[in-house]
């Protein structure tokens, strides 16, 4: 009798620390969920035990200091993004004048090598205004609270106002552009403004690196996309397409220009903020950047893709 009060305790006991490492474990991965699980900001737990109460307690704390620390970087990116504005403004206001007073004075001088001199200190005035509004613009870019302000736009007409805008620039580096389909209305959902900075640099870009011919193509695909491409021969094939859109990315391709290195960084930035993709390929002495934008038939296509965004 003695015998089966002992066993009946002793099963008692085995189940009674049975239930209780099946809660337990329960508990765990119950905890494990609740980490992953990015909707919760904080865990906890239902079963009752000392050592699980103070494992839940330790990773509260790390996820609440995370917490604060992300918030502390995100509040610090924007004073900086401020300050990058600021500073922008500080800087190219006197460079401006800067720029004025040396064209002002290459009219009036009549000095051969001060006139040589003062279109390289105008030419090196010039580089470093380039540089700040790439910086400021740069800041812009990563902006993370700034939204795309998305419509229809005819990419085509955009496209022909940069070619034309930059035709002497063509001109002064040999190249042709062409430009098969300028004819043609290409309607997109873009940002204007981060459009047509993609354009800029994208001719841009070829202006410093192209040799012979620049050409421009623009299609729709099947995929409701319409696709970009920039073309021309470049004096180097071993260009890393990889690479070509890394912030400070620069290869040293043909004329010597030199650069901030984040032009089509910029790129990348706007378009994918617009929805879109860019890629780059080079073979075969052709350096080739891609851009797809979603096709936008008409001003009702344009509405409903903005409100999905």
């Amino acid at each position: 009798m003695v015998c089966m009060i002992i066993i009946f305790g002793l099963s008692i006991a085995v189940l009674f620390f049975l239930i209780k490492h099946i809660a337990l474990n329960k508990q765990i991965k119950s905890l494990t969920n609740q980490i992953h699980d990015s909707h919760h900001n904080f865990v906890m737990v239902d079963f009752i035990n000392r050592n699980l109460e103070e494992l839940t307690i330790a990773i509260n704390e790390i996820i609440e200091g995370k917490e604060n620390a992300k918030i502390e970087a995100d509040k610090n990116y924007k004073l900086l993004q401020q300050s990058i504005a600021n500073i922008s403004h500080d800087i190219r206001t006197p460079l401006t004048s800067v720029i004025g007073y040396l064209q002002i004075a290459m009219k009036d001088c009549s000095d051969e090598q001060q006139i040589l001199n003062m279109k390289v200190a105008l030419e090196r005035a010039r580089y470093c205004n380039q540089l700040i509004d790439d910086f400021y613009e740069l800041s812009i870019a990563e902006a993370r609270d700034k939204l795309p302000q998305l419509e229809r736009l005819d990419i085509s007409a955009l496209l022909c106002e940069q070619i034309l805008g930059n035709y002497v620039d063509f001109e002064s580096h040999g190249l042709k552009p062409n430009f098969a389909e300028s004819d043609k209305s290409v309607w997109v959902i873009a940002d204007k403004v981060m459009l047509i900075r993609v354009l800029q640099n994208l001719i841009s870009n070829m202006l410093k690196y192209a040799v012979e011919n620049a050409d421009f193509h623009i299609e729709e695909n099947d995929n409701h996309m319409t696709r970009l491409t920039v073309s021309n021969p470049v004096m180097q094939d071993d260009i890393d397409a990889e690479k070509i859109f890394q912030k400070f990315y620069q290869k040293d391709l043909s004329r010597g220009n030199s650069g901030s290195g984040i032009g089509l960084y910029l790129c990348r930035c706007f378009v994918e903020r617009m929805g879109g993709n860019i890629s780059a390929e080079c073979k075969g002495g052709i350096l080739k950047i891609i851009v797809l934008l979603k096709t936008a038939k008409n001003c009702n296509d344009a509405k409903k893709d903005v409100q999905k965004k």
